[in-house]
This record gives structure tokens, C-alpha cells and sequence, in this order.
């Protein structure tokens, strides 16, 4: 792969994938659910796989997927959101069971909700700026250790609800 060709070690990899469809209950359709769910689930996980070597080579190595809180199975509290939602509890779902297949080599896992932030997908009402949530993204990476791999954590630090 290019990175490859450019490191020997990779210590973090950032997942940061994410589309969020305008849907409605009523005019769902398979192929916008699955091409969310390749987005936001699937391509995270062939991201990681195809750098599993460069982060075995590594001397502090972290993959951190970003996730959402929309993918709370415990803190939903309204409908809507189906292909976005489900998505990320899958991207949530997988992370945790790479980090299963990983620990044995040192590498950590999270799923990370950045937050709600001020994007395109966030709109203007949200809360956080892109740069705060990117800051509380990297100290959660560089914070990281063993002691989390498998956590679903927020851009803060704390623990999102599964």
C-alpha cells in the first residue's frame, strides 16, 4: 500500500468515514442503506485490515474509528436516522471485536464519538468547532492504552453508552 511505501510503522490510524443520508420511513431503499453501511462500517474495517502490517510495526499503535452516539443502542430516544444509526452501532460492533483480535499484539481499538460539531453533516447549531473536536480526538488517541481498547468513548474522554 502507499503508506507502506513511505513508513516502515504506523502507530495511529484514524477511521473518520461518515455519510448521513436524508431519508425517510416510507421511501427507504437497500441500495442507500448498504452504501452508508460500506461507508461508515465496511470501509473502516478494509482500511484497518490493509494496514494491519504497518501497525504491527509500530511502537505505540492505535486505530481509532469514529463513531457516534447516533449508534447507541442504549441512548436512543428517536426514530429516524435508520441507515446513518445502524451503520455506526456496526462500525461500534466491529471495533470492538478487532480490538478482541488485536490486544494479543499491542495494538488498541476505540470507537470514538467526536461529538456534535459545527459540519455540513452537524449543521451550524452544533456545539463544538471542527478544531475542538479534532483536539479532544488526538488526546483520546494520545491518552490510549491497552487498559481502553474495545471502549466506545466520547471526544472527551468519557464513555459513550454502547
Amino acid at each position: 500500500n502507499a503508506v507502506g511505501d513511505v513508513v516502515d510503522g504506523l502507530d495511529l490510524l484514524i477511521n473518520n468515514a461518515g455519510i448521513n443520508p436524508d431519508e425517510r420511513l416510507g421511501s427507504l431503499d437497500a441500495e442507500t442503506m448498504l452504501r452508508t453501511y460500506h461507508v461508515n462500517a465496511v470501509g473502516p474495517m478494509l482500511v484497518a485490515q490493509a494496514h494491519l502490517d504497518l501497525l504491527r510495526g509500530g511502537e505505540d499503535p492505535r486505530i481509532l474509528n469514529i463513531s457516534s452516539t447516533s449508534g447507541s443502542l442504549s441512548q436512543t430516544s428517536s426514530g429516524g436516522g435508520y441507515s446513518y444509526s445502524s451503520s455506526k452501532s456496526a462500525l461500534n460492533m466491529l471495533s470492538r471485536v478487532l480490538a478482541f483480535d488485536l490486544r494479543s499484539d499491542g495494538i488498541v481499538v476505540i470507537a470514538v464519538h467526536p461529538g456534535w460539531v459545527r459540519t455540513d453533516m452537524g449543521g451550524a447549531s452544533a456545539p463544538l468547532s471542527a478544531a475542538e473536536a479534532v483536539r479532544g480526538v488526538l488526546d483520546v488517541a494520545d491518552d490510549a492504552t491497552l487498559d481502553d481498547t474495545g471502549s466506545f468513548l466520547r471526544h472527551d474522554g468519557r464513555e459513550a453508552p454502547w
